[in-house]
């Protein structure tokens, strides 16, 4: 996911968003967070994406993935080019087709 982003593939990256994906409770549905990825992209000429402090926990066919992620951008579009850091728990399941993010939240 971090290369797709950094490789500024939307489409691909949109792939590991379940179809019932629910971002920042009641702000973001799958079809919203579509297009705020879609926007930082075509506002940044580049996007970096760096994660740290990756913490999993798995049960069963779920799991709960914590970390902090820097984005920065150029073109001073939507990503500031310093970075802004980001404290996102997401929330996977797997089903036929991999796993699959059904939620996330970050603040940052």
């Amino acid at each position: 996911m971090q290369a797709l982003s950094e490789q500024r593939e939307s489409g691909e990256l949109l792939e590991y968003f379940a179809d019932d994906f629910i971002g920042n409770p009641g702000n973001y549905d799958l079809d919203r967070f579509s297009q705020l990825v879609r926007g930082a992209i075509m506002l940044n000429k580049r996007i970096t994406v760096t994660i740290s402090n990756v913490e999993v926990q798995l049960i069963e066919d779920r799991a709960t993935v914590t970390c902090n992620v820097l984005l920065t951008g150029s073109g001073g579009r939507m990503i500031p080019e310093r970075g802004r850091l980001y404290t996102v728990e997401s929330g996977w399941r797997l089903g036929d087709q991999g796993w699959k993010i059904i939620q996330a939240n970050w603040n940052g």
